[in-house]
């Protein structure tokens, strides 16, 4: 057996293929089972000394702060050695016990003996727990992921070995252990086990609740081990790498030429560790000879699951005091649950209608809200755009921006509220969309001739008969540029109703055309295809009820979301 191999497996940066060399190379003889053994124990007397005295120079040589920032204190290394020898040392004493028992070692993958966070699970005696293997994909935001381009069978399960390609867009992948990683495309992470993933390259976020402390992710020039956490990693096509902590804490290990030692073997490396704690980050550069950089945390740079706020969520009794809060479908208010990125751009709006509803076990609450993981497409967010509070910012034809909800069920009735303000537009652009709700019936609310408030209801045959039908309602009123006003939509099959309304009063009536039920995502700022018809004005609040309201209701809420915005009667035409 090669011994760089070995080593290498110790320090957990074996490929599959290399794993799978050593587990037949141990089962094919107990012997090899004893040197196995034999070769960890010299191997951790050695490894102990010769990083505690590498340990010390840590500090001052690969991580020292070259940052124009507030100089952000280092922590001392943890002395990572030492807590790897006792994960050995136990794994050692296990291999012990199997190879005097006669057992082989098939019956083990090499990754997960040498997985910590697997030996605390099973110490807990928990007999009903599942057996652990590998990681599940939770959530799909507006991706498209290589996989589904060749493969078949199930496109959300994932093995040891198996690795996750996003072209675009973003996915949620939890691992069995119970850590949530945050993929974004384009990006390429492999499944090693179920508390380790190695990211090749891309970006990802993590989230690890307490009970998946010491779930991993690796990297081409080293190993992040979560302390009970929230942080971000990217690593570039040339292997360089950041890691950002936003909460909690991290070991960051990097793998490091033994110049020190004066060693002229080819592959001599060793493994140094130091801990990382909230608002920190670290470069690690894929050439090894160079020192790391200290570096601001920046979570801007990433898009963070459960969703961070640039304003907290507040307590919804106090956001707007809406009528019927329990029936509401979707909400989105521009001061609440908003994620921006670097350029105050919008990657994420969150629906506060789930924010503060129950979950089981059974009916999970969805991480629901209006995305643009494409930075090329985001809107901007204001502060104080709309009487003096926040509000989302499209720019029509010339930013072509617009945002896609995570699916939610609509049922046959909808009431939708809209607080916008118009922009203008070029003389060429007919209509545009602020909102399209719907699957096999279409739901549209929309600006008209440049100035009129629109809705169209269309419907066609699912069958391939080509049977179609649409109804137009159009305001009587023209809503200038750059007022605010509160638009509405009661649709319901049931009844036969289609009514718009601005500022409170009814503009148009018609019969319905179909059933609005679907679990489909919606997009706000253009036409469903994402191609045409883009908005160019602001957007407060969106409110969206599971049902067709009745007039007393609808005028309540009217009339909350006038007052809060300041928003006046209608004046005669």
């Amino acid at each position: 057996m090669n011994e760089e191999l070995f080593d290498r497996y110790l320090n957990g940066t074996l490929d599959p293929e290399e794993l799978r060399e050593m587990e037949d190379w141990i089962n094919e003889d107990p012997d090899n089972a004893r040197q196995f053994l034999q070769w960890s124990s010299t191997h951790l007397d050695t490894r102990a000394v010769l990083e505690a005295e590498e340990l010390q120079e840590l500090t001052l040589h690969s991580c020292p702060v070259q940052s124009d920032s507030d100089p952000v204190e280092l922590k001392k290394p943890s002395g990572r050695s030492f807590g790897y020898v006792l994960r050995s040392t136990a794994t050692v004493a296990c291999l012990a016990v199997l190879v005097s028992a006669g057992y082989f070692l098939g019956r083990m993958r090499p990754q997960d003996l040498m997985s910590s966070g697997a030996v605390a699970i099973k110490a807990k005696g928990d007999d009903e727990a599942r057996q652990f293997s590998g990681a599940t994909i939770v959530q799909r935001i507006d991706c498209v992921m290589q996989q589904e381009k060749w493969s078949f069978g199930n496109l959300n399960r994932f093995e040891p070995g198996q690795s996750i390609r996003v072209s675009e867009g973003v996915v949620v992948v939890e691992f069995d252990c119970g850590a949530q990683i945050t993929l974004q495309g384009p990006a390429d992470m492999q499944v090693v086990s179920a508390e380790r993933g190695f990211l090749r390259n891309g970006r990802l976020t993590a989230f690890v609740p307490p009970a998946a402390v010491g779930f991993e992710i690796q990297t081409p020039r080293g190993r992040v081990i979560d302390h009970g956490t929230q942080f971000g990693i990217t690593v570039d096509e040339d292997g360089t790498s950041e890691t950002h902590v936003f909460d909690g804490e991290v070991e960051m290990v990097r793998l490091v030429s033994s110049r020190s030692r004066k060693s002229e073997e080819p592959g001599n490396r060793t493994t140094l560790g130091s801990r990382l704690t909230e608002n920190m980050a670290v470069r690690v550069s894929a050439d090894s000879s160079k020192v790391n950089e200290l570096i601001p945390a920046n979570p801007k740079e990433f898009i963070l699951l459960p969703v961070r706020s640039t304003e907290s969520v507040s307590n919804t009794e106090t956001i707007t005091n809406l009528p019927k809060k329990d029936d509401l479908l979707a909400w989105f208010e521009a001061s609440q649950g908003v994620q921006l990125d670097d350029n105050s751009r919008v990657i994420s709006w969150q629906n506060l209608a789930v924010f503060d509803s129950p979950s089981t076990e059974s009916q999970p609450v969805p991480n629901s809200a209006a995305w643009q993981v494409d930075s090329r497409f985001r809107p901007s967010w204001e502060t104080s755009a709309i009487a003096n509070r926040p509000a989302i910012e499209f720019g029509g034809w010339d930013g072509r921006e617009f945002l896609a909800t995570t699916p939610f069920q609509t049922g046959e009735e909808v009431t939708v509220l809209m607080v916008c303000q118009y922009g203008k537009v070029k003389e060429s652009q007919n209509y545009s969309q602020l909102l399209t709700l719907g699957s096999a019936t279409k739901l549209i609310l929309e600006r008209k001739n440049d100035s009129n408030f629109a809705s169209v209801a269309w419907w066609y045959s699912a069958d391939g008969g080509g049977q179609f039908a649409s109804v137009k309602l159009q305001s009587d009123y023209e809503l200038p540029n750059d007022v605010v006003h509160v638009c509405a939509v009661r649709y319901s099959l049931p009844s036969d109703t289609y009514e718009i309304f601005v500022n409170g009063q009814i503009q148009s009536r018609d019969n319905a055309v179909g059933s609005l039920a679907s679990d489909d995502s919606y997009i706000i700022g253009c036409h469903r295809d994402r191609n045409d018809h883009f908005f160019h004005g602001k957007i407060a609040e969106i409110v969206l009820y599971d049902h067709m309201l009745s007039q007393e209701v609808l005028d309540e809420a009217t009339e909350t979301l006038m007052k809060k915005y300041g928003v006046g009667s209608l004046k005669p035409q």
